[in-house]
């Protein structure tokens, strides 16, 4: 189970900003993050680790867990998706881990927009790690709202909102 730290209490800080009417968060992990949006909206929190669910099952009665890769499980759309992806090579030489982290955030960004609600957002976390060109998608606006420098990399906070064109 992921256990919280820089990148998850950025994210946090700014959830009350935008956690309205339905949230769901994607790897919820610890679920600190689903709890925080729980104070604020109906809130729906994945993760693939059956332990982490049962942990977060056991910690938070107010949240609805499932057992989801990415939004595989999910029918809903919600005012709000909150995605703090894995992006940490377990070693600097590791390619193919990096290559995997880059993988999953793109897939999330093809399917997330189908789970929005109109003018629905995205909170989604960056890491200068994570090797990724936001050009390359252009059915969404990205607004950065926060960044951190922590040892040997910095965090990016991002609010994704879908163009007008996109379906």
């Amino acid at each position: 189970m992921y256990q919280p730290a820089e990148d998850s209490y950025l994210i946090l800080k700014h959830i009350k900003d935008y956690a309205k009417g339905t949230t769901l968060e994607i790897g919820t992990g610890s679920g600190i993050l689903a709890n925080e949006a729980s104070k604020y909206s109906k809130t729906t929190a994945t993760d693939i680790d059956t332990k982490s669910l049962n942990y977060c099952n056991s910690k938070y009665k107010n949240i609805t867990f499932i057992k989801s890769n990415l939004f595989n499980n999910i029918t809903e759309k919600y005012n709000l998706i909150i995605f703090n992806p894995p992006y940490l090579p377990l070693h600097p030489t590791e390619k193919s881990k990096e290559l995997s982290s880059k993988n999953i955030i793109q897939d999330f960004l093809k399917q997330a927009k189908n789970h929005l609600k109109p003018k629905g957002k995205i909170l989604l976390l960056f890491s200068s790690f994570s090797n990724i060109n936001i050009k390359n998608f252009p059915n969404y606006k990205f607004k950065l709202i926060d960044k951190q420098h922590i040892f040997f990399e910095d965090l990016y906070l991002y609010l994704l909102t879908k163009t007008l064109n996109t379906k």
